[in-house]
């Protein structure tokens, strides 16, 4: 059976005085994501490295744009864990820093589930988790693979603890472009170049679900919702009002989502997980409506 998903964008106003204009509806017809094609990763040491000998070679960089012992060093790990049972899970899942998804994050989602699955793991066992750690990462007994050395130049807006925060932010925006570009990553950010000129939003917006017994759309409270660009992930938690949101900004298009998991309720996924709903890939805010 589908179930009908509803979204549309709202105005960056009062987040408990939400008015919703537009509808668009989407069919979920598959309880489980899809992948497309494996991205080649932009934000890799390597990649970047490449990036910055290009922008060096064809003189676009101005010299006070860049400080001359500038270098590409590793910032953090894409790594995967595969917990051999819930405790190991859970064990992962105290650090609350960390953001987990049971799908990989530099592959195309083409089409949005509830869970993800391994194909090459039995159903019976809990999948993948992969995510994002710092280069001094304490890792445990819990199996795991590091999948690639990063180089990350977006960041919360309070945060500055980069080790090379020496260059001016056009100088930060110039060489994502270029990394974007070389590895054929550019087009899927959807703004046409324009990137330098662009200016950060921040992921909001208002979750809500039908009570048959109101008649009426009532607020999902508490529920976390995640904005994520390639390694990067910024979160909010839904108010009394189902209004959320994130705790940093994004230039370019994110990919929401929700795990239907907190203190107070859990949803399972019908196999071995969580259930989560992988939505739209977009800017600006997310208002999700569930009948």
């Amino acid at each position: 059976m589908a179930t009908t998903f509803l979204f549309s964008c709202q105005k960056e106003d009062n987040l408990d005085n939400v008015q919703i204009d537009d509808f668009e509806s989407i069919d979920v017809l598959s309880d489980k994501t899809i992948l497309g094609k494996q991205l080649e990763n932009p934000y890799s040491v390597e990649n970047m490295k490449r990036a910055l000998s290009e922008l060096k070679s064809s003189n676009t960089l101005k010299s006070s744009s860049l400080d001359e012992d500038f270098e590409i060093e590793t910032t953090h790990l894409y790594v995967r864990f595969l917990p051999k049972n819930e405790e190991e899970l859970d064990l992962l899942k105290q650090d609350t820093l960390l953001h987990f998804y049971d799908y990989p994050l530099d592959y195309e989602i083409t089409s949005p589930g509830i869970y993800y699955h391994d194909p090459t793991l039995p159903d019976t066992v809990i999948t993948w988790q992969y995510t994002v750690v710092s280069p001094d990462y304490n890792f445990t007994t819990i199996k795991y693979e590091v999948l690639s050395e990063l180089f990350l130049i977006e960041e919360k807006d309070e945060d500055s603890n980069l080790k090379s925060v020496t260059a001016k932010i056009q100088f930060w925006d110039m060489l994502e472009d270029k990394a974007l570009e070389i590895t054929g990553n550019l087009d899927e950010t959807n703004i046409s170049g324009a990137v330098l000129k662009s200016s950060k939003w921040r992921p909001a917006g208002r979750i809500r679900a039908w009570d048959d017994v109101l008649n009426s759309y009532v607020p999902i409270v508490g529920v976390e919702v995640k904005a994520r660009r390639w390694f990067t992930t910024h979160k909010g938690t839904t108010n009394s009002n189902g209004n959320f949101s994130c705790d940093g900004t994004f230039k370019r298009d994110a990919n929401y989502s929700f795990s239907w998991e907190r203190y107070h309720f859990s949803i399972r996924s019908g196999t071995v997980g969580q259930a989560n709903y992988n939505g739209p890939k977009k800017t600006g805010d997310w208002n999700l409506d569930i009948k």
